[in-house]
C-alpha cells in the first residue's frame, strides 16, 4: 500500500515480567492503541482477540482497523526483549479490490491523522501500560481490554484446529487467554480464529 495510506511500525521494549505472561502483550498494545485512537478523538473502535482492532457501530462496523504482532527474544527466566509490530490504516487506498468489505482507516470514520502523530500518541500510551503491567501485573490492562471488547456478552464462534469452541464472550483473562461461557461452565483459550457477529471474514 502507498506510505501514506497506513502506519506501519516495530516497537522493542524490554519489560520486567515473567516470560509466561509475555503473549498477552500484544492485549497490552491493543489497549494502548484504542487509548491512542480515543485521545485523538477517534471514536468507535474495539478490540478483537488476540490482536485486531476493529470500526465499532456505523457504516464501518465490524471492519478491520489495526493489527499487532509480536516477536519475542526470552527464555525461562526473562524477557530480552520484545517487538511488537503495528499496522493501522490512516486512509483507504483500495476501495472496490474486495478488501473494503474487511478493511476500514481512521479516515473513513472520520479522523485524518497523519503516521508521526498516531505513532507518538501510541508509544506514550504503550510505555504508561507496559510500566503499569510491570508493577501492578496484566490485571488492569485485561480488565481494560475486556471493557474495549468487540461482542463482549454476545455468542460468538473460536475456531481451533477445525473445531469450533462455542459461547458467551466473557473476555479475557490476566494471562490474555479468551474466555468463553456456555451450558458446561467457562473455558479459557489461548489460541484460534474469533469469529463475532457482525464481524466480516477475511478474503482468502
Amino acid at each position: 500500500s502507498p506510505a501514506t495510506a497506513g502506519l506501519y511500525a516495530s516497537i522493542v521494549i524490554r519489560p520486567y515480567i515473567t516470560p509466561r505472561l509475555a503473549p498477552a502483550l500484544t492485549l497490552v498494545a491493543g489497549v494502548a492503541l484504542k487509548e491512542a485512537c480515543c485521545t485523538l478523538g477517534v471514536r468507535g473502535v474495539r478490540l478483537k482477540w488476540p490482536n485486531d482492532v476493529l470500526a465499532y457501530k456505523g457504516p464501518e462496523h465490524g471492519r478491520k482497523l489495526a493489527g499487532m504482532l509480536l516477536e519475542l527474544s526470552a527464555d525461562q527466566h526473562k524477557i530480552d526483549y520484545a517487538v511488537i509490530g503495528v499496522g493501522v490504516n490512516l486512509r483507504q487506498h483500495d476501495r472496490g479490490s474486495g478488501l473494503d468489505t474487511y478493511a476500514t482507516s481512521l479516515e473513513a470514520l472520520g479522523a485524518k491523522i497523519d503516521a508521526a502523530q498516531l505513532l507518538g500518541t501510541f508509544c506514550n500510551h504503550l510505555e504508561t501500560r507496559v510500566a503499569e503491567a510491570e508493577l501492578e501485573g496484566l490485571g488492569p490492562a485485561s480488565r481494560a481490554w475486556t471493557e474495549s471488547a468487540f461482542g463482549l456478552g454476545d455468542e460468538v464462534c473460536l475456531v481451533d484446529d477445525q473445531r469450533e469452541h462455542r459461547g458467551v464472550l466473557h473476555g479475557i483473562a490476566e494471562d490474555g487467554a479468551l474466555i468463553l461461557e456456555n451450558a458446561a461452565g467457562r473455558h479459557t483459550y489461548y489460541r484460534g480464529d474469533l469469529q463475532l457477529p457482525g464481524c466480516p471474514k477475511a478474503p482468502r
